[in-house]
């Protein structure tokens, strides 16, 4: 935006002279009353948007919160009594460092990062307020935790929801409680509040009435131009995906070629964001044939598509195609979040119907057994589930974005607060990384699949059973599956437990083996062998407890990339064949990587157009 890039910084302001000054303000006042006008537009004529989570469900879970009947008299006693201790210890505090010991005072800095900014103490007010927020933050976090309710997922919901309203009520949220925001304000003469209120009200606009919050700067990225980079061609294409094959950067490459099966829910490039930390770009490298499915952004065309078209015109389609191209007899696939998930239906489906083209298969941050989905399972609530059954219902899809929304609030003042005070109390700019324009980047889900993932993964958690969840009229056991699988966890992940994870290990009957990474459910997985960062546990025994193999496992530096390339070079036999050239005579390259599908936004009310085979192009221009 324009207003954006203009004025930032207080010296700028205090520069420029009054007639350019008042000229520059009546221009964002005037920016905005435009805007607003067409927020009101757009809200009028848009159907009610949908809640996720629902304001019901929220105010449901935390409502035990306002019930004392639930703890004993003696515990409410003692918790109140706590309650004032620790408020007349911060009163205490910030006596005797406001009135005492004034020099001390200016060396202190708070140990939450919220507030961290020096203006949090220099002042009486402000100091109170943060330290008085941070001590109720923990006095209502563990009174939250010991209220006692018979119902584990209610429990759950309870703690999550209660630290949702915390860190909403955080005074660096508010401009009257901000001595940052009210300093930039002062300095810049109110221009910083104008500019974050047309940046509020560009995100209401671009989420079409609901608050889009922008995570990055979306203008500095480009598919193709400096994310998903890899050299490659699209060699297929169907309604739900197209599949693109990788140029080859060896002489040699190994027999049998690999797939990446990305998870729906966003695009496929986190497997290829830049050339410093692209898992495709490595592979290549490392001497593999390399395909990636491409997921379509849906639209309510697509709207009955579901799981089991996933499966056959996904994974299935997609070997079919690799084996035509490469004459390879089995493919080896890996498979992300949910793509991993999807991947293990693969499995038991081909298991069932004595189909024996995969060769192996890697799982990275996938489920299988739902039964623990860690902060995620808060919004899964059946309610909520109807509400978005519904909303599918009219609409033919989920949009991406109240997804994405979703997954943000798992750590909310990293991703959400955080923007909130920077965007629209400090009037600044959002900062270009490649790694939350992919999170932002988001997909739509078709009305039928996403129903009966909803139901059938989280809601029911059939997956696990024997022949409890069935795909075109086979039952699918996963128990049948026989090939080798790896399968990663990370450590720190929020959205899928490792000790979920390890569930999937427990499970499976095949040789399998389980490998714990660093850090989280993106980083811990695109964690480059050259960077040499965080570490990864392995330990060869799959027991009865996830405690017990973490216990018994070795500690490794670096990533578990290099644990994964023994691994496949071993289960490859070392076999190699001269590079392979992208797609054949049947499977001619239809057009550059990333392809079309990829450059789709959620908000796109067409689906992707499909690029024809080059024979079919040139026989339409000799007929023109």
């Amino acid at each position: 935006m324009k207003e954006q890039k203009e004025l930032k910084k207080a010296e700028d302001i205090a520069e420029t002279n009054d007639a350019e000054f008042i000229n520059r303000h009546v221009e964002l006042q005037l920016q905005a009353l435009q805007k607003i006008i067409q927020l009101f537009a757009i809200i009028t004529n848009s159907d009610k948007p949908l809640a996720i989570p629902d304001p019901k469900l929220v105010w449901k879970s935390i409502l035990p919160l306002f019930n004392p009947a639930l703890l004993n008299p003696n515990r409410i006693v003692e918790m109140s009594n706590d309650l004032m201790v620790k408020l007349a210890a911060v009163s205490s505090r910030i006596l005797d460092h406001h009135l005492l010991q004034q020099e001390m005072l200016e060396k202190t800095v708070k140990k939450d990062k919220r507030f961290q900014s020096e203006l949090w103490t220099k002042e009486m007010y402000s100091d109170f307020i943060s330290d008085t927020y941070l001590m109720l933050s923990d006095w209502l976090t563990e009174y939250s935790k010991s209220i006692p309710l018979d119902d584990d997922k209610g429990k759950k919901r309870l703690i999550f929801f209660t630290r949702q309203v915390i860190s909403a009520l955080s005074p660096a949220n508010f401009l009257i409680t901000n001595p940052e925001a009210v300093k930039e304000g002062v300095e810049t003469r109110g221009l910083s509040l104008l500019k974050g209120m047309n940046s509020l009200l560009d995100d209401l606009i671009a989420g079409e009435g609901r608050l889009q919050l922008k995570l990055t700067d979306m203008t500095k990225f480009e598919h193709g131009k400096n994310v998903a980079l890899t050299e490659g061609s699209v060699v297929y294409q169907n309604d739900l995906m197209q599949l693109i094959q990788y140029k080859a950067t060896t002489a040699e490459v190994y027999d049998t070629p690999l797939l990446f099966i990305p998870a729906w829910i966003n695009k496929y490039y986190i497997f290829d964001l830049t050339p410093r930390n692209s898992f495709i770009q490595w592979a290549v490298n490392k001497g593999h044939t390399v395909f990636c499915i491409s997921w379509v952004n849906p639209t309510k065309e697509l709207e009955n598509k579901n799981f089991a078209d996933y499966v056959t015109e996904g994974p299935l389609a997609a070997i079919e195609v690799i084996q035509n191209i490469t004459g390879a007899k089995k493919v080896n696939i890996i498979g992300y979040c949910i793509g991993g998930t999807l991947l293990a239906s693969t499995l038991a489906y081909a298991a069932a119907k004595k189909d024996d083209r995969i060769q192996s298969a890697t799982t990275l941050a996938s489920l299988t057994d739902f039964s623990e989905p860690g902060d995620i399972g808060a919004f899964l609530e059946e309610d909520q589930i109807q509400q978005i059954e519904k909303y599918m219902e009219e609409k033919g899809y989920l949009e991406g974005f109240s997804m994405a929304t979703m997954f943000n609030m798992l750590r909310e003042n990293d991703l959400i607060w955080s923007n909130v005070k920077n965007q629209y109390l400090l009037g600044r700019d959002p900062m270009p990384f490649d790694l939350l324009f992919w999170n932002s980047d988001a997909t739509n889900m078709p009305r039928a699949m996403q129903s009966f993932y909803l139901q059938n993964m989280y809601l029911k958690n059939k997956l696990k059973d024997v022949g409890g969840i069935t795909i075109n009229g086979v039952p699918l056991n996963l128990r049948d599956i026989k090939v080798p699988y790896y399968i990663v966890a990370t450590i720190d992940d929020h959205i899928a437990l490792w000790t979920s994870v390890f569930k999937t290990a427990q499970l499976l009957t095949a040789p399998t083996r389980f490998v714990l990474g660093g850090s989280g459910h993106i980083a811990g997985v695109i964690n480059p062998e050259a960077a040499n960062k965080y570490c990864y546990w392995t330990n060869p025994q799959i027991p009865k407890s996830a405690k017990e193999w973490l216990e018994n496992a070795q500690q490794i530096m670096g990533s578990w990339w290099k644990d994964w390339a023994v691994w496949a070079d071993k289960l490859n036999g070392g076999k190699k064949v001269p590079a392979r050239k992208v797609g054949n005579k049947k499977y001619e390259p239809l057009e550059p990587a990333p392809g079309s599908y990829v450059k789709v936004s959620w908000k796109d009310k067409k689906p992707a157009a499909k690029t024809r085979p080059k024979a079919a192009r040139q026989s339409a221009a000799k007929k023109k």
